[in-house]
């Protein structure tokens, strides 16, 4: 589950980066994308930094993945589409 976090985290940068809200560029950091995403989407502002909060507690922070935490990016990832 840990893997499908990171992978969904990273899905939503490439949308954003595909949509050109984000410019294309390695070594950004989860924070990095939601203060620089939330600026250009004042309205998702929230929810990216709680995907990036997710993803930092689960992959850099140690803590255990959760069903409810993947349906939260899964939710960021379809309002980002939307």
């Amino acid at each position: 589950l840990a893997e499908a976090v990171r992978e969904r985290f990273r899905a939503v940068v490439r949308e954003l980066e595909q949509r050109g809200v984000l410019d294309a560029r390695a070594g950004r950091t989860v924070d990095e994308v939601a203060f620089e995403a939330g600026k250009a989407l004042p309205a998702l502002a929230d929810d990216l930094r709680g995907a990036a909060v997710q993803f930092d507690d689960v992959w850099y922070g140690g803590r255990p993945a959760t069903v409810e935490g993947y349906q939260q990016l899964v939710s960021v990832d379809g309002r980002v589409r939307g």
